[in-house]
Protein backbone atom coordinates (compact mmCIF):
# COMPACT_ATOMS: atom_id res chain seq x y z
CA UNK A 1 0.00 0.00 0.00
CA UNK A 2 1.15 3.52 -0.70
CA UNK A 3 2.07 6.04 1.55
CA UNK A 4 0.99 8.82 -0.46
CA UNK A 5 -2.12 8.41 -2.40
CA UNK A 6 -1.46 9.65 -6.05
CA UNK A 7 -3.55 10.84 -8.40
CA UNK A 8 -2.86 9.17 -12.05
CA UNK A 9 -4.54 10.40 -15.25
CA UNK A 10 -6.14 7.43 -17.16
CA UNK A 11 -5.97 6.23 -19.72
CA UNK A 12 -3.33 8.52 -21.34
CA UNK A 13 0.09 8.65 -20.41
CA UNK A 14 1.22 11.63 -22.99
CA UNK A 15 0.46 14.99 -22.77
CA UNK A 16 1.06 17.67 -25.46
CA UNK A 17 1.56 20.29 -23.63
CA UNK A 18 4.18 18.60 -21.45
CA UNK A 19 3.37 19.01 -17.77
CA UNK A 20 0.64 22.37 -18.31
CA UNK A 21 -1.46 19.53 -20.06
CA UNK A 22 -1.84 17.45 -16.36
CA UNK A 23 -3.63 18.77 -13.74
CA UNK A 24 -1.40 20.08 -10.85
CA UNK A 25 -1.25 17.11 -8.29
CA UNK A 26 -1.39 14.99 -10.43
CA UNK A 27 0.83 12.54 -12.94
CA UNK A 28 0.58 10.53 -16.02
CA UNK A 29 1.64 6.87 -15.80
CA UNK A 30 5.43 6.53 -17.44
CA UNK A 31 5.77 2.59 -18.21
CA UNK A 32 9.26 3.17 -18.38
CA UNK A 33 9.79 4.47 -21.94
CA UNK A 34 11.99 7.76 -22.66
CA UNK A 35 13.47 10.48 -20.01
CA UNK A 36 11.95 10.79 -16.40
CA UNK A 37 9.89 13.51 -15.86
CA UNK A 38 9.42 12.87 -12.50
CA UNK A 39 7.81 16.05 -12.16
CA UNK A 40 4.55 14.96 -13.99
CA UNK A 41 5.27 11.64 -14.91
CA UNK A 42 5.04 8.16 -12.32
CA UNK A 43 7.74 5.56 -12.96
CA UNK A 44 6.38 2.78 -10.62
CA UNK A 45 9.54 1.14 -8.90
CA UNK A 46 8.31 -2.36 -9.43
CA UNK A 47 8.86 -2.31 -13.36
CA UNK A 48 10.71 -4.64 -13.86
CA UNK A 49 12.83 -3.60 -17.13
CA UNK A 50 14.87 -0.78 -17.22
CA UNK A 51 14.43 2.21 -19.86
CA UNK A 52 17.30 0.96 -21.91
CA UNK A 53 16.43 -2.64 -21.92
CA UNK A 54 12.70 -1.13 -22.63
CA UNK A 55 13.45 1.05 -25.16
CA UNK A 56 15.23 -2.36 -27.13
CA UNK A 57 12.67 -4.60 -26.90
CA UNK A 58 10.04 -1.68 -28.21
CA UNK A 59 11.98 -1.42 -31.15
CA UNK A 60 11.90 -4.74 -32.18
CA UNK A 61 8.99 -6.13 -30.63
CA UNK A 62 6.81 -3.40 -32.78
CA UNK A 63 9.07 -4.08 -36.25
CA UNK A 64 7.87 -0.59 -37.29
CA UNK A 65 9.50 -0.78 -40.52
CA UNK A 66 7.60 -3.98 -41.78
CA UNK A 67 4.81 -2.82 -40.05
CA UNK A 68 4.03 0.13 -41.90
CA UNK A 69 4.69 -0.70 -45.59
CA UNK A 70 1.96 2.02 -46.93
CA UNK A 71 0.17 5.01 -45.80
CA UNK A 72 -2.86 2.87 -45.37
CA UNK A 73 -1.17 0.20 -43.07
CA UNK A 74 -0.06 3.42 -40.66
CA UNK A 75 -3.11 4.69 -40.75
CA UNK A 76 -4.69 1.42 -39.59
CA UNK A 77 -2.19 0.50 -36.93
CA UNK A 78 -3.16 3.74 -35.62
CA UNK A 79 -6.81 3.96 -35.72
CA UNK A 80 -6.85 0.13 -33.77
CA UNK A 81 -5.80 -1.34 -30.96
CA UNK A 82 -6.72 -4.88 -32.55
CA UNK A 83 -2.58 -5.97 -33.05
CA UNK A 84 -2.01 -4.48 -29.26
CA UNK A 85 -4.29 -6.79 -27.42
CA UNK A 86 -4.53 -9.52 -28.32
CA UNK A 87 -2.21 -13.03 -29.93
CA UNK A 88 0.12 -10.56 -31.04
CA UNK A 89 0.82 -8.77 -28.21
CA UNK A 90 1.26 -12.62 -26.41
CA UNK A 91 3.91 -13.12 -28.78
CA UNK A 92 6.33 -10.54 -28.08
CA UNK A 93 5.46 -11.17 -24.20
CA UNK A 94 6.99 -14.67 -24.87
CA UNK A 95 9.98 -12.91 -26.56
CA UNK A 96 10.09 -10.69 -24.07
CA UNK A 97 10.50 -13.09 -21.30
CA UNK A 98 13.07 -15.38 -22.75
CA UNK A 99 15.26 -11.88 -23.41
CA UNK A 100 14.52 -11.34 -19.14
CA UNK A 101 15.73 -14.95 -18.59
CA UNK A 102 18.85 -14.35 -20.77
CA UNK A 103 19.45 -11.36 -19.15
CA UNK A 104 19.30 -12.67 -15.98
CA UNK A 105 20.34 -16.10 -16.22
CA UNK A 106 17.24 -18.21 -15.27
CA UNK A 107 13.06 -18.69 -16.19
CA UNK A 108 11.03 -15.46 -14.83
CA UNK A 109 8.89 -16.97 -11.66
CA UNK A 110 5.08 -16.09 -12.46
CA UNK A 111 5.50 -12.74 -10.38
CA UNK A 112 7.32 -11.38 -12.51
CA UNK A 113 6.12 -12.91 -15.54
CA UNK A 114 3.19 -11.00 -14.48
CA UNK A 115 5.05 -7.68 -14.54
CA UNK A 116 6.87 -8.24 -17.90
CA UNK A 117 3.54 -8.71 -19.44
CA UNK A 118 2.00 -5.92 -17.70
CA UNK A 119 4.54 -3.54 -18.70
CA UNK A 120 4.79 -5.06 -22.30
CA UNK A 121 1.22 -3.93 -22.86
CA UNK A 122 2.18 -0.68 -21.08
CA UNK A 123 4.53 0.15 -23.78
CA UNK A 124 2.81 -1.20 -26.42
CA UNK A 125 -0.12 1.32 -25.60
CA UNK A 126 2.35 4.29 -24.75
CA UNK A 127 3.87 3.75 -28.34
CA UNK A 128 0.06 3.65 -30.03
CA UNK A 129 -1.17 6.51 -27.89
CA UNK A 130 2.02 8.63 -28.98
CA UNK A 131 1.72 7.70 -32.87
CA UNK A 132 -1.78 8.66 -33.00
CA UNK A 133 -1.29 11.72 -31.42
CA UNK A 134 1.88 12.54 -33.72
CA UNK A 135 -0.13 11.82 -36.45
CA UNK A 136 -2.60 14.76 -35.17
CA UNK A 137 0.42 16.89 -35.59
CA UNK A 138 2.07 16.43 -38.82
CA UNK A 139 1.79 20.43 -39.60
CA UNK A 140 5.34 19.88 -37.55
CA UNK A 141 6.45 17.33 -40.19
CA UNK A 142 6.48 13.18 -39.80
CA UNK A 143 10.07 13.21 -40.32
CA UNK A 144 10.30 15.37 -37.28
CA UNK A 145 7.84 13.25 -35.79
CA UNK A 146 10.06 10.15 -36.71
CA UNK A 147 13.53 11.58 -35.62
CA UNK A 148 11.94 12.05 -32.05
CA UNK A 149 10.47 8.58 -32.17
CA UNK A 150 13.29 6.97 -32.97
CA UNK A 151 15.69 8.70 -30.44
CA UNK A 152 13.18 7.60 -27.44
CA UNK A 153 13.22 3.87 -28.66
CA UNK A 154 16.45 3.60 -30.19
CA UNK A 155 15.63 3.04 -33.90
CA UNK A 156 18.48 3.16 -36.05
CA UNK A 157 17.65 5.47 -39.77
CA UNK A 158 17.70 2.30 -41.98
CA UNK A 159 15.04 0.53 -39.88
CA UNK A 160 12.78 3.28 -41.61
CA UNK A 161 13.93 3.35 -45.26
CA UNK A 162 10.86 2.36 -46.60
CA UNK A 163 8.99 4.74 -44.95
CA UNK A 164 10.17 7.61 -47.23
CA UNK A 165 7.54 7.35 -49.45
CA UNK A 166 4.48 8.88 -46.94
CA UNK A 167 2.31 11.98 -47.60
CA UNK A 168 1.66 13.61 -44.88
CA UNK A 169 -1.43 14.48 -46.37
CA UNK A 170 -2.58 10.90 -46.42
CA UNK A 171 -2.97 11.53 -42.23
CA UNK A 172 -4.79 14.45 -41.85
CA UNK A 173 -8.27 13.08 -41.05
CA UNK A 174 -6.71 11.99 -38.18
CA UNK A 175 -6.68 15.21 -36.46
CA UNK A 176 -8.80 15.69 -33.56
CA UNK A 177 -9.09 11.47 -32.95
CA UNK A 178 -8.20 10.64 -29.10
CA UNK A 179 -5.96 7.73 -28.71
CA UNK A 180 -9.01 6.28 -26.84
CA UNK A 181 -12.07 7.68 -28.18
CA UNK A 182 -13.15 5.24 -30.56
CA UNK A 183 -12.78 1.77 -29.11
CA UNK A 184 -12.03 0.02 -25.66
CA UNK A 185 -8.37 -0.38 -25.79
CA UNK A 186 -8.23 1.27 -22.86
CA UNK A 187 -9.79 -2.29 -21.05
CA UNK A 188 -5.97 -3.23 -21.32
CA UNK A 189 -4.29 -0.45 -20.31
CA UNK A 190 -6.42 -0.41 -17.31
CA UNK A 191 -5.78 -4.08 -15.88
CA UNK A 192 -2.22 -3.85 -17.16
CA UNK A 193 -1.65 -0.40 -15.16
CA UNK A 194 -3.60 -1.77 -11.49
CA UNK A 195 -0.80 -4.20 -11.89
CA UNK A 196 1.51 -1.51 -10.68
CA UNK A 197 -0.66 0.94 -8.91
CA UNK A 198 -1.76 0.81 -4.68
CA UNK A 199 -5.28 0.71 -3.59
CA UNK A 200 -4.55 4.03 -2.39
CA UNK A 201 -3.88 5.96 -5.58
CA UNK A 202 -6.85 7.49 -7.28
CA UNK A 203 -7.38 7.23 -11.39
CA UNK A 204 -8.20 10.40 -13.00
CA UNK A 205 -10.90 9.72 -16.09
CA UNK A 206 -11.49 12.68 -18.65
CA UNK A 207 -12.23 10.48 -21.47
CA UNK A 208 -15.76 10.48 -22.17
CA UNK A 209 -15.58 7.06 -24.00
CA UNK A 210 -14.32 5.53 -20.90
CA UNK A 211 -17.26 7.08 -19.12
CA UNK A 212 -19.91 6.26 -21.61
CA UNK A 213 -18.68 2.35 -21.60
CA UNK A 214 -19.06 2.33 -18.07
CA UNK A 215 -22.54 3.39 -17.87
CA UNK A 216 -23.20 0.78 -20.74
CA UNK A 217 -21.37 -1.28 -17.77
CA UNK A 218 -24.04 -0.43 -15.32
CA UNK A 219 -21.06 1.35 -13.22
CA UNK A 220 -22.78 4.12 -11.63
CA UNK A 221 -21.00 7.05 -10.57
CA UNK A 222 -21.79 9.01 -7.08
CA UNK A 223 -20.96 12.23 -6.36
CA UNK A 224 -17.44 12.80 -5.03
CA UNK A 225 -16.37 13.16 -1.32
CA UNK A 226 -15.40 16.00 0.12
CA UNK A 227 -11.62 14.86 -0.02
CA UNK A 228 -12.07 13.82 -3.41
CA UNK A 229 -14.11 16.87 -4.51
CA UNK A 230 -11.31 19.23 -2.77
CA UNK A 231 -8.51 17.13 -4.48
CA UNK A 232 -9.92 17.63 -7.99
CA UNK A 233 -10.27 21.77 -6.46
CA UNK A 234 -6.74 21.88 -5.83
CA UNK A 235 -5.59 20.45 -9.09
CA UNK A 236 -7.73 23.02 -10.96
CA UNK A 237 -10.84 20.60 -11.28
CA UNK A 238 -13.40 22.11 -9.47
CA UNK A 239 -14.89 25.38 -11.67
CA UNK A 240 -17.01 24.38 -14.89
CA UNK A 241 -15.90 20.49 -14.22
CA UNK A 242 -18.60 17.43 -13.61
CA UNK A 243 -16.70 16.16 -10.45
CA UNK A 244 -18.00 12.47 -10.13
CA UNK A 245 -16.75 9.11 -8.47
CA UNK A 246 -17.03 5.53 -8.18
CA UNK A 247 -15.28 2.87 -5.97
CA UNK A 248 -15.49 -0.77 -7.27
CA UNK A 249 -13.26 -3.93 -7.91
CA UNK A 250 -10.29 -3.35 -11.02
CA UNK A 251 -11.81 -6.20 -12.69
CA UNK A 252 -15.56 -4.58 -13.08
CA UNK A 253 -13.98 -1.68 -14.37
CA UNK A 254 -11.95 -3.09 -16.87
CA UNK A 255 -15.24 -4.86 -18.32
CA UNK A 256 -15.31 -8.14 -16.67
CA UNK A 257 -17.84 -9.82 -14.24
CA UNK A 258 -15.64 -11.90 -12.34
CA UNK A 259 -12.03 -11.86 -10.79
CA UNK A 260 -9.23 -13.57 -13.51
CA UNK A 261 -7.27 -16.35 -12.03
CA UNK A 262 -4.39 -15.28 -13.52
CA UNK A 263 -5.09 -11.30 -12.34
CA UNK A 264 -5.60 -11.46 -8.57
CA UNK A 265 -4.77 -8.00 -8.67
CA UNK A 266 -7.87 -7.20 -10.26
CA UNK A 267 -10.05 -8.20 -6.81
CA UNK A 268 -8.98 -5.18 -5.00
CA UNK A 269 -11.31 -1.76 -4.88
CA UNK A 270 -10.20 0.69 -6.77
CA UNK A 271 -11.33 4.49 -6.20
CA UNK A 272 -11.54 6.53 -10.23
CA UNK A 273 -12.24 10.26 -9.95
CA UNK A 274 -13.92 11.55 -12.54
CA UNK A 275 -13.51 15.48 -14.17
CA UNK A 276 -15.13 16.34 -17.27
CA UNK A 277 -16.17 19.80 -18.71
CA UNK A 278 -19.80 21.09 -18.53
Amino acid sequence: MNTKRRFICFPEMHSPEGPQGVPAGAVLFDPGIGRPEPEFRYAPEALPLDRQTAGQWLGQATGYAEMFRTPGDMRAFAASSEDFFSGSTMDIASELFAMDAATNGRKAEEGRKAALKAQAVLLLAWVREQRLRELGSLDTGLDSAWEKFDMTVGLDPEDRDELEHIDADDFTALGDVSPYGEDDSWKGVLESMLFFLGTDDVLLVREPNVLAMWGEMGIELAPATPELAAAAQAMGLGDGDSLAMVTCPGYRLAGRTSEPADMPWLAAERTVLVALGD
